[in-house]
Parts: structure tokens; sequence; C-alpha cells
């Protein structure tokens, strides 16, 4: 760690003015705790985490925290530790998006505030429909689309996000739904779900905290 005191002191020593450095909590799609004093949303020690804003001591640890409902596989730089809700294998654990793009948040539509998750399929594969298995707070509204370019990501104006000729979904009710997104199979490597519209029904965490119902929650996806 960068702000140990012996690494501390070396600086010193060596004459150095003012140093600073930055946490890659966010490469490891983590929580960065700057300040390890502060208040839960839930008594118990867990939930959201507000850090107190005035220090009463030298912060000499400062900690980053896995996100429980993460959905990254791609740290770039850090690969190691990626995996992601959507995929483990698992349907007890699910994926929960960005509480604070949402209306209750921003104080307009979901829509103008899309969420999304999408996949590499490493190259091409032929897909004509997927299985998303929900949970609460889902999608009542969203398209499944695919990216007609080589890299949405390090190329995102060499391509466009296209709908599938069945993928928008108006009336989404939640639950494990196998939607079928094409008449034949179309070779496709990278697909999004574009999400505009909640359910705002509240996840496993319950109604106390307005943020657990609000976005959009997956458990897994398959095509």
């Amino acid at each position: 760690m960068p702000h140990k005191p012996s690494r501390i002191d070396r600086v010193l020593e060596a004459g150095w003015g003012p140093v600073t450095y930055r946490q890659n909590t966010e490469l490891y799609t983590e929580a960065w705790h700057w300040n390890p004093k502060g208040t839960w949303s839930d008594a118990n020690g867990k939930g959201y985490f507000v850090g107190d804003a005035t220090p009463t001591e030298m912060l000499r640890y400062s900690y980053g925290y896995p996100l429980p409902h993460r959905g990254v596989t791609r740290d770039d730089g850090t690969d190691n530790v990626g995996y992601s809700r959507l995929t483990d294998g698992d349907l007890n654990t699910y994926w929960k998006s960005n509480p604070y793009l949402a209306k209750a948040f921003t104080g307009e539509d979901d829509s103008f505030h899309p969420q999304w998750v999408f996949f590499d399929l490493d190259s091409p594969q032929m897909v004509d429909a997927i299985r998303i298995a929900w949970t609460d707070p889902y999608a009542t509204q969203f398209a499944v689309q695919f990216f007609t370019g080589d890299d949405p990501i390090r190329a995102p104006n060499r391509g466009l996000w296209q709908t599938f000729p069945f993928g928008q979904i108006d009336l989404g009710k939640g639950g494990t739904a196998t939607i079928r997104l094409s008449s034949s199979p179309m070779p496709v490597r990278w697909v999004r779900i574009w999400m505009t519209e909640s359910s705002n029904t509240c996840d496993s965490h319950g109604s106390a905290d307005k943020r657990n119902c609000v976005g959009y929650a997956i458990r897994e996806i398959s095509m």
C-alpha cells in the first residue's frame, strides 16, 4: 500500500513535495470507503455506506469492498478478479443497476436515463433467442439489441446498436422469460439489453430503503 507509514517516511526523506495517488477500486468494480468511519443504511452494518464528510483523525487506511450485485467480468488490467452475478450460474444471486439513475433520484422519467447490460460472446454466434431470469425490480420496457461493428468498447463509433426484429418488449412481466428475437438465427457477437422502464418492485433487501425498489435486477442470462 502506498500510504504505509514506512513508505511515507521514504517519500519525505527524498525531499518530494505534495504527492497524490489514486485508488484502483473502480477497476476492481468495488465500492471505495475513503473514510472507514461512517454510517450504513442498515443498522446491522450492511447496505449502502456513507463515509463521514469530515475526518476526525488522520486517514491512514482506505478500503475497497466488492459489490454484492456486481455485473462486470471485463476488468481491464485486473482480469484475475473479474466475475459477474449475471453469468455465475447461481439463481440465488443477481445483478442490480445503479439506483441513482432512477426517477426517484433524478426527477425524470427512467427513459431519459437508460440502463443496460451487454455481453461479448467472444466470436460471432448464431442467435435467435434469449432467456432472462429477472428478479425484482425488473424491466417492464426494454430492447434486446446487437452491435453491428467489431467492438462497442474500444470502437463505439464504428458500429450501431440495432434492436433484433422481435427484440422490443413493452409489457415485460418479470420472472424467467424466453424471448424469440428473430425468425432465423443471426450471427452476432455483442448483445445488449437496453432498459427504459422499471417495475419499481423491491429487491431481496426489502422496502425500508427506496434504493432497493428502483432500477433493474437480473439473476441470469443465457442465449
